[in-house]
């Protein structure tokens, strides 16, 4: 709960049958993931982007995506 009120704060995709509106799934290579945001990920494998209604964290490791956190905005 936040201030009283049950909110969801985050959702992480682990499966690989799920994909973003713009094409990132789970298992995808690192290469890939730079060929779509135009970005790589930065210290620890994490790449953040943010599009003004949730801030999207990119776990990346051993050269592929793991894991994709989405997180509303405040």
């Amino acid at each position: 709960m936040i201030d009283g009120a049950e909110r969801v704060t985050a959702i992480t995709v682990t499966d690989d049958t799920v994909k973003t509106p713009d094409g990132l799934y789970i298992g995808m290579s690192e290469t890939e993931l730079t060929q779509i945001t135009g970005q790589t990920p930065g210290v620890g494998g994490i790449l953040t982007t943010a599009d003004g209604t949730a801030e999207r964290n990119i776990t990346v490791q051993d050269g592929e995506v793991k894991a994709i956190t989405y997180v509303p905005a405040e």
